[in-house]
């Protein structure tokens, strides 16, 4: 799982960021899956990652990284598609960007 804070680009939103927890495989690229916490002006991000890492460790996964540095709502490459974090993405982030408790990127 890799979880990341995104601003947003599209003025419809009343969101101002989100959080998304993106769920993809290192065996299979087009294995990819993601949810999204839309985030108000009003809310605790302390609350917030709490909930999310508690709920993470309860499915007990081996591998939970987390960016640091807010990402981009759009993909770089494919400006259509919103910017899901994979295993595969985390290479050109660098793995000093990313903490873990597990996986290759997130061993420090």
């Amino acid at each position: 799982a890799i979880i990341a804070a995104h601003r947003l680009d599209h003025p419809s939103s009343s969101a101002r960021g989100e959080i998304r927890i993106t769920f993809s495989s290192p065996f299979d690229a087009t294995l990819c899956d993601a949810y999204r916490w839309p985030l108000e002006a009003g809310d605790d991000l302390r609350a917030i990652s709490a909930s999310i890492s508690a709920f993470l460790r309860e499915c007990r996964l081996d591998s939970v990284l987390v960016v640091p540095d807010t990402q981009p709502d759009r993909h770089p490459a494919r400006t259509h598609e919103s910017l899901l974090l994979t295993v595969a993405d985390l290479a050109a982030i660098g793995p000093a960007s990313v903490r873990g408790n597990g996986g290759a990127a997130g061993r420090h």
